[in-house]
C-alpha cells in the first residue's frame, strides 16, 4: 500500500519515496527509447509502479526520496538490454543526481543537451560508447 504526501511525492511501505516530477522525468525519458527486451518494464505509471525508488537501475536518496543514482549500462548486463533511441533532456530535470552512467547503449547520434550542464551535483557521469 502506498501513501499520497501532498502532491509531489509518493511514500511506499518501507519508507522510501519517489518524487513525482522526478518520476515524470524518468517516464518521458523512456517514451524517446527502444526498450525491444523491456528492460525498463518496471518503469510506469500504474499504480503498482508508482515508486519510482523502486525502478530497475534508479536509486533514490533513503532521507529525501530524490533520485541519485540512475544505472542504466548495458556493461553490467547482457548485451540484449541494450537501449536505442534519443538522449531526452528531462532526464537532466533530476537535480539531485549524483550518478548517471548509460554506457553501452546507443543513443543514435543524438547531440547531448545543454541541459547536462544543469546536472551540478554529479560526480559520476559514463556516456561512454552510446554512439
Amino acid at each position: 500500500m502506498q501513501t499520497s504526501v501532498g502532491s509531489n511525492s509518493t511514500i511506499a511501505d518501507d519508507g522510501v519515496k519517489c518524487i513525482e516530477s522526478e518520476r515524470q522525468a524518468l517516464l518521458a525519458f523512456k517514451q524517446g527509447l527502444v526498450d525491444e527486451n523491456g528492460w525498463l518494464s518496471s518503469w510506469g505509471g500504474e499504480e503498482e509502479k508508482k515508486n519510482c525508488c523502486e525502478w530497475e537501475g534508479v536509486q533514490c536518496s533513503n532521507a529525501t526520496g530524490h533520485i541519485t543514482m540512475l544505472n542504466l549500462t548495458t556493461y553490467v548486463y547482457d548485451h540484449d538490454f541494450i537501449l536505442r533511441g534519443k538522449l531526452s533532456p528531462s532526464l537532466f530535470e533530476l537535480q539531485r543526481l549524483i550518478y548517471l552512467d548509460l554506457s553501452g547503449n546507443n543513443f543514435n547520434l543524438s547531440h547531448i543537451p545543454e541541459s547536462i550542464s544543469s546536472l551540478n551535483k554529479i560526480q559520476h557521469l559514463d556516456l561512454n560508447s552510446c554512439n
